[in-house]
């Protein structure tokens, strides 16, 4: 009896202990293809957070990759959803194992440690909805949030905003001096607290921004100052990346100008001399040649590039989801930027190929906690049942058959 209770307990143990994997834990998935996601890298790991996988207003969900493992058969991780579903949103990494996302005007917290999703607030003067702006932040936890559309009825902002993590708090920043109003654009933060915006679309002409004229915030003083860059001559362009590499350079990859794949494809902008120098870069083999929409990170000595969708000819028909949707990315490559040697992943899409009619939210999972709940039940109940049919049968065994008994006549 002692070793089938022994057995009984550690037969809990093992079911609650496989429940609690299974609910806050990653699985492997061949991800749906999509632009327009957000992304941060920690720990070589990148973490990628919602876009547009079929067409539709964004995807809850968070996946990861080991980019430590390219080169090599590497599976993407399922993690917690998002609340909500996003697209075109934010994301930046405090360095402590907390992601903050910016979606519209609303702030949510990730814990990487233990794979949760919770709401900070928000205190002070919150900005005005919006999609398609871009953050940073700095080394002190406070976020930089500038530009962005509200999409709907076309209003384009110039603001900078901060968001203070450590109380949840909005804060306006310097209106002095500020660039014209922009949306599609990448910020850099430099070490020296400096965040450059490069390229996008200005909302009042809706052309796109020049490359050579790069404004900087400033902040630590709160002040805007524009860099007149020199060098190459690169193409505006929306949807692209921007890394910064261990050596100061910004490595510029990709993005569109409406339908065509902007020239180049890959840029370095030197921001260790003044003026700034742009450099155009050839790719290399192996490279993608033409990809929006992606998601790129620096690790080391490499640049990886995921999602996002490519073109053969250089052509976007971006007003043509179903056109955009079949090119859509599932490789992952990886540049070496000392060598300019490309390797890359390539991954199984996943299924279903068809637009879902409803997009993916927080309680598509509900279903499948509740069926572990109920199996985990009735796993338990069915070691109760045990566990009382051999209590009962112990008890039979140590009864003394006497005469007239049942037993006492199965005996003779």
């Amino acid at each position: 009896m002692n070793l089938f209770r022994k057995n009984f307990l550690s037969c809990l143990i093992l079911i609650f202990t496989f429940f609690i994997t299974i609910s806050n834990g990653a699985t492997s998935i061949a991800p749906a293809g999509r632009s327009y996601s957000c992304s941060v890298i920690n720990d070589n790991k990148l973490y990628v957070f919602g876009g547009d996988p079929f067409g539709i207003i964004g995807t809850p969900q968070t996946i990861y990759l080991d980019i430590s493992l390219i080169g090599t058969p590497n599976p993407w991780y399922l993690l917690s959803d998002i609340p909500i579903s996003v697209s075109a949103a934010n994301a930046v990494f405090n360095g402590n194992n907390t992601v903050f996302l910016i979606f519209f005007n609303t702030v949510y917290a990730y814990n990487i440690s233990n794979n949760q999703w919770y709401p900070t607030g928000s205190n002070g003067i919150v900005p005005q909805t919006r999609t398609q702006a871009t953050a940073v932040i700095d080394k002190s936890g406070k976020i930089w949030y500038f530009g962005g559309t509200n999409g709907t009825t076309r209003i384009y902002f110039n603001d900078i905003n901060s968001f203070d993590t450590s109380t949840y708090t909005w804060s306006f920043g310097s209106t002095l001096n500020v660039p014209t109003s922009r949306f599609s654009m990448i910020s850099i933060m430099l070490p020296n607290g400096e965040i450059l915006y490069i390229g996008g679309v200005d909302g009042s002409t809706r052309s796109y921004i020049n490359m050579a004229q790069i404004p900087v915030y400033d902040t630590i003083s709160g002040s805007w100052s524009t860099m007149n860059a020199v060098g190459d001559n690169i193409q505006g362009r929306q949807l692209f990346t921007a890394v910064l590499a261990p050596d100061g350079n910004i490595i510029i990859y990709g993005g569109n100008n409406v339908i065509n794949s902007p020239i180049p494809t890959m840029a370095t902008l030197n921001t260790n001399i003044s003026p700034y120098t742009w450099t155009a870069n050839k790719t290399g083999q192996g490279a993608p040649q033409y990809i929006t929409g992606h998601v790129a990170a620096i690790n080391g000595t490499h640049m990886i590039i995921a999602l996002g969708a490519t073109s053969k000819n250089g052509t976007f028909e971006l007003t043509n989801s179903s056109t955009l949707n079949s090119n859509l990315n599932y490789n992952i490559y990886a540049l070496n930027i000392q060598t300019n040697v490309w390797s890359v992943n390539s991954t199984t899409p996943a299924l279903p190929t068809s637009i879902p009619s409803i997009p993916p939210t927080p309680s598509s999972n509900i279903g499948v906690i509740l069926g572990i709940i109920i199996a985990v039940v009735i796993v338990i109940f069915a070691c109760v049942l045990v566990f009382a049919f051999c209590r009962k049968c112990k008890k039979d065994k140590n009864i003394i058959p006497t005469p007239g008994s049942r037993d006492y006549q199965q005996q003779r």
